[in-house]
């Protein structure tokens, strides 16, 4: 029997509600403390490994810029009005994500999208509800703070800090996969970034249609786990066994599941009518931007804290 991938994420509040850490958190074998000694390994894992990854970001960075700023010159490209769009939403994520060019180009091109949409349809609609709010540092970038929005979402840590944004006037710990809402309760629904994490998406999406009106979905690519750094360099070469299995294994690792566009779209014709529909991120945009995250040996948002603080 498959088990329903949001478990995963259910195991992990479980952990952190019981206040239990990971045996290491720093992925070094027990070993290695032992054999440097204390003082030793704290220099190793807390200074020495985060400098020479900060080195090695920064000439990634200045080589990567470098080689775009040729091709484009070549490529006689003008950006698109969504590009343009984009570029300037980069600053609003350039401290929160410094040197992670997965986060900002992705948040940035979100922004750009949902900054056009969502203004919109609150000028006909105010009862606004957005499924998996998190922390909503992306949700109170792309509502007005006079916005009425209900937030729902698992986690009470997350819903603490999204309730203190003055967008959200209620926020409820709930199912998101099957919230406790009437239906017809809301005129506009919201999930942002949280259907790559369900299994069941056309089921789920079918107990959504039904309590609001107009909804609005900004997803992760398809390609997401293909489109990393291993997985991609090796379909490059021609081993498709071992990119298929390695993008498998990072997609099960960061508790995603993937579906091709256009499945996606047959699940979302099913229970609504579609007004619109933007892409924005390439399998080898996303490749650029994974090849920072490889470096600094993380695949969610979040630029790991010691190398934030070197940056």
């Amino acid at each position: 029997m498959s088990k329903e991938i949001n478990l995963g994420y259910v195991d992990h509040l479980r952990r952190l509600n019981q206040g239990a850490k990971s045996p290491d958190e720093s992925g070094a074998p027990r070993s290695l403390r032992l054999r440097f000694g204390l003082w030793r390994y704290a220099l190793l894992n807390n200074v020495l490994v985060p400098a020479f990854t900060a080195v090695g970001v920064v000439g990634l960075g200045l080589t990567l810029a470098v080689w775009l700023r040729l091709y484009l010159l070549f490529k006689h490209n003008r950006p698109s009005p969504l590009t343009q769009s984009a570029l300037d939403c980069v600053d609003e994520f350039l401290t929160q994500y410094p040197f992670h060019l997965y986060p900002i180009v992705c948040k940035a091109f979100e922004l750009a999208c949902l900054g056009r949409q969502i203004p919109e349809l609150l000028k006909q609609h105010t009862r606004c509800v957005e499924i998996a709010i998190g922390e909503g540092t992306l949700s109170s970038r792309v509502f007005p703070k006079d916005a009425t929005v209900v937030g729902l979402d698992l986690s009470p840590y997350s819903l603490k800090k999204a309730s203190e944004k003055p967008h959200v006037k209620r926020a409820v710990v709930c199912d998101c996969l099957a919230p406790p809402v009437r239906e017809g309760s809301f005129d506009v629904l919201i999930a942002n970034n949280f259907l790559h994490h369900v299994t069941k998406k056309e089921e789920t999406l079918a107990r959504w249609s039904g309590i609001a009106a107009k909804a609005v979905f900004n997803e992760n690519s398809p390609t997401w786990a293909s489109g990393w750094p291993q997985p991609y360099v090796l379909r490059k070469l021609g081993q498709t066994d071992k990119a298929a299995g390695a993008a498998d294994a990072i997609e099960k690792m960061s508790l995603q599941s993937l579906e091709p566009k256009q499945r996606l779209d047959e699940y979302v014709l099913k229970s609504y009518e579609v007004d619109e529909c933007v892409s924005y991120m390439s399998e080898r945009t996303f490749f650029y931007c994974g090849l920072f995250s490889w470096m600094m040996r993380c695949y969610g948002p979040p630029t790991p804290a010691k190398l934030k603080r070197f940056f």
